[in-house]
């Protein structure tokens, strides 16, 4: 098993070296049956209509073409499945060795990581959604969502980020390994989240799906202002000097679970410090979420209805197999059921976490900030505070006179 194991490696550090020879140097631009892969005169990069965006990228970028990369994908679709299963493995094992320790703090190092994954995917919007509205103004519809990969955003800055999205799907796991080692809620829509993304993404680019542009740059946007937030809620955590106050014990009177709710309202007005604006709710980061499953789901939807439904051949995908639709099949049946799923689970999740209570008939003023799930599974107040202060939020949040209402029942 070692020897195999040690052989395929070795195979796959040879294809990587080519890859990166290949990407790098534009000489080199031609696969190993000598067929030029370097296309990028059939998409015209945007400074060409726009010269002032000239400036504003870096020479790896003017110069990408990832259909290397591609290939290496494709041949390689092993690793994303090799990598989930040991994510799988370190999550059960990981939280079995944090039963009997103490959960870590890791403040600052929580911040700086959604920091950093915010700034990254700041980035990622400015070269990607440029591109998918200029695709989709100026070819319509059909276009952004069957033209081949390669001749739409594929190569030059969109290109390059769209490979970097791919394999940032591979350190975003880290989120995981901050819910274990604090011991934090692990919920299934976390680690179900981060397994299927990555293996769809993998695949999606080693089959060169034409739709891909989407799912990337609404990603990116998404992920942009939830890892902003976060970051600014780990920050206001750790310039929080006094810790918020202790939770009611389960067999406390009503009296004293009132006066916790009072002392947790007083250190969340008084004591919490509170960067992140006002007026741009949590709850626009979970309807952002939502909002990119429907349309996630309806390009799905597209892909199909041309792939299969469409009689009309248009020329500029004349070079797809099908000469319709440069989807692969198998992701598009991938996609639309993995959209679909997140479609189903979330607006669930959503419901039951914003519009319903368990203890009372009476519906949950959608958008309580003591419940704010997002779709990865983690609350963004909880992701700091961990599960304490959201059952303290929790009883902070209950309607007065509580106890003369169950009475009365």
């Amino acid at each position: 098993m070692g020897h195999l194991l040690n052989a395929t490696w070795a195979d796959t550090s040879s294809d990587l070296s080519t890859l990166l020879k290949t990407v790098v140097h534009p000489e080199n631009w031609e696969d190993v049956n000598g067929v030029a892969t370097h296309c990028s005169s059939a998409m015209v990069p945007l400074y060409e209509h726009f010269p002032q965006l000239k400036s504003t990228y870096f020479d790896v970028e003017l110069v990408y073409d990832g259909q290397s990369i591609a290939d290496f994908m494709r041949i390689n679709m092993w690793f994303p499945f090799m990598v989930t299963t040991i994510y799988a493995m370190g999550i059960l094992q990981g939280s079995v060795l944090m039963k009997s320790r103490k959960p870590f703090d890791l403040g600052v190092p929580l911040a700086a990581w959604n920091f950093f994954l915010a700034a990254f995917s700041w980035f990622g919007v400015i070269r990607t959604m440029p591109r998918m509205v200029y695709n989709l103004t100026t070819f319509g519809f059909k276009y952004t969502v069957c033209a081949p990969a390669f001749e739409s955003f594929g190569v030059g800055p969109s290109g390059f980020w769209s490979t970097l999205f791919v394999l940032s799907k591979f350190p975003e796991l880290v989120d995981t390994i901050f819910i274990v080692l604090r011991k934090k809620p692990l919920l299934f829509l976390h680690w179900y989240h981060h397994v299927t993304v990555l293996l769809f993404c993998w695949h999606a680019y080693a089959t060169r799906t034409g739709s891909g542009l989407y799912f990337i740059a609404m990603n990116f946007t998404v992920h942009a202002v939830m890892y902003t937030y976060y970051g600014v809620k780990a920050l206001e955590n750790i310039l929080t000097k006094s810790p918020p106050p202790a939770k009611a014990a389960k067999d406390a009177s009503q009296q004293e679970k009132d006066e916790v709710a009072k002392a947790m309202k007083s250190w969340r007005k008084n004591v919490k410090v509170n960067i992140w604006p006002s007026f741009i709710p949590p709850m626009l980061i979970t309807t952002m979420q939502l909002s990119q499953m429907v349309v996630g789901t309806g390009v799905c939807v597209a892909a199909i209805y041309y792939k299969f439904f469409d009689i009309a051949i248009d020329s500029e995908f004349t070079l797809t197999d099908d000469g319709k639709c440069a989807v692969d099949t198998t992701n598009l049946v991938a996609g639309s059921l993995m959209y679909f799923s997140y479609f189903v689970l979330f607006l669930n999740f959503f419901i039951n976490r914003f519009c319903t209570t368990k203890k009372s008939d009476k519906p949950k003023l959608c958008g309580d900030s003591s419940t704010k799930m997002d779709l990865c599974g983690m609350s963004p107040d909880a992701q700091q505070e961990g599960p304490d202060y959201r059952l303290q939020a929790a009883e902070a949040s209950k309607p007065k006179g509580g106890k003369k209402n169950k009475q009365s029942r």
